[in-house]
């Protein structure tokens, strides 16, 4: 399709902005929409790790046996 990313976190922001982007045309519709779908869970999933690391750094900072 002609879509070429790099590795790491950063690159995988970028193609989910082209993903959502409706009015960039490098996607054909049917791939958009697949697409879609694991942009929303990959988002769902980053949004479910930070709040549990949010979690955890709150924890060790209350914890004085953690010695953070």
């Amino acid at each position: 399709m002609g879509v070429i990313a790099g590795v790491g976190v950063t690159k995988v922001k970028a193609l989910i902005e082209i993903v959502r982007d409706e009015a960039d045309d490098c996607l054909p519709k049917a791939a958009r929409l697949a697409l879609t779908k694991s942009a929303d869970q990959i988002e769902a999933l980053t949004r479910q790790i930070d709040k549990l690391e949010r979690g955890i750094v709150a924890e060790a900072k209350r914890d004085e046996t953690c010695g953070c």
